[in-house]
Formats: C-alpha cells, sequence, structure tokens
C-alpha cells in the first residue's frame, strides 16, 4: 500500500523522455562523426588540391619573369602531388622532382599520403602535370583542359577550367 506521508523516489515518465531524447540527438549528432573519418580525409585532400592549384596559379599570374624560366607546374605522382621543383641551373622545371629545394618549407606545397586519385583533361587521357600560364589559364601535359580538367578522388572533384577557374565540383 502506499503510504501518502512518506517521500516518493524515482523519476517521472516526463524526465525519462527528456533523458532519452537528449541521449538520441547526441548519438545522431556524435556518431557519425566518429565512424565518417576517412569521408572527412577525402573532403580534406579535396580542399588541398583546390588550394595547392589556386597558390601555383596565383604565382604564375603575378610572374613578372621570363616565363619560360620559371616553374609553375603542378606534377601528379602515385600518393603524392605538389609543385615541380626548379632545376637551379637550368631554371626549369625538374621532371621527377615535387619538393623545393632543403631549407625552404614546402609543407604546403606537397600533398602526400593521397587517396587514390586520377586526374584527366577535357578528352578524358590521363596527364602527369599541369602548368599555369601568365593568365592563370592551364596547360596540361597531354591534350587540353577544353572543357575542363578533373582531379577526382574516389568520389569527389576539383575541376579547372579552360579560361583557369578552379572549384569543386560533382
Amino acid at each position: 500500500m502506499f503510504n501518502l506521508n512518506q517521500p516518493q523516489r524515482g523519476f517521472t515518465l516526463v524526465e525519462l523522455i527528456v533523458v532519452i531524447l537528449l541521449i538520441a540527438i547526441l548519438g545522431i549528432t556524435v556518431l557519425p562523426k566518429l565512424q565518417g573519418t576517412n569521408e572527412y580525409q577525402l573532403v580534406s585532400q579535396r580542399d588541398q588540391f583546390i588550394s595547392l592549384l589556386r597558390t601555383v596559379q596565383m604565382r604564375a599570374m603575378q610572374n613578372t619573369q621570363d616565363d619560360s624560366t620559371t616553374c609553375h607546374r603542378i606534377r601528379f605522382l602515385n600518393g603524392a602531388s605538389g609543385l615541380s621543383a626548379q632545376n637551379p641551373t637550368t631554371g626549369q622545371c625538374d621532371p621527377g622532382l615535387i619538393n623545393l629545394p632543403s631549407g625552404s618549407n614546402s609543407d604546403f606545397l606537397i600533398i602526400d599520403e593521397i587517396a587514390t586519385y586520377s586526374v584527366i583533361n577535357g578528352q578524358g587521357g590521363s596527364i602527369s602535370f599541369i602548368d599555369f600560364d601568365s593568365w592563370g589559364r592551364p596547360i596540361a601535359n597531354n591534350g587540353t583542359c577544353v572543357r575542363r580538367c578533373e582531379i577526382t578522388i574516389e568520389t569527389y572533384k576539383v575541376c579547372v577550367q579552360s579560361e583557369g577557374y578552379i572549384h569543386a565540383c560533382s
């Protein structure tokens, strides 16, 4: 039997429902972030490609030297991509290197540990590097970026339009 003079212990139904709702809301917002770290890594790599392309493009557009002696090339290698190293004796782009001379900070100009990616030109052919002219337009080593050149990192894409516009695309 109930004794009305004793204080009741326990939770009301409303309090239990509120606690369950709060736990559900936290679960919905936090759980996907803990499980889907690979997607965040892919988005981060796409954004790094956009930043790298825009940085090299801006360098090419702001260059006041003769274009033939300055390297504004992004090289795409297996597992890494970055600014081509410039040969100190000839001034030309080194065909195989993507690092800068020792002693310089090149971290923001090299993307390494990249997920599987591919780079194609406007005709669908594979390319290994993109140069930029003084107007910021891309020049691919194989074919042209007539419509656009695409860098595909699994399901994410970076597009370089023929007039030089660099953006995330689908």
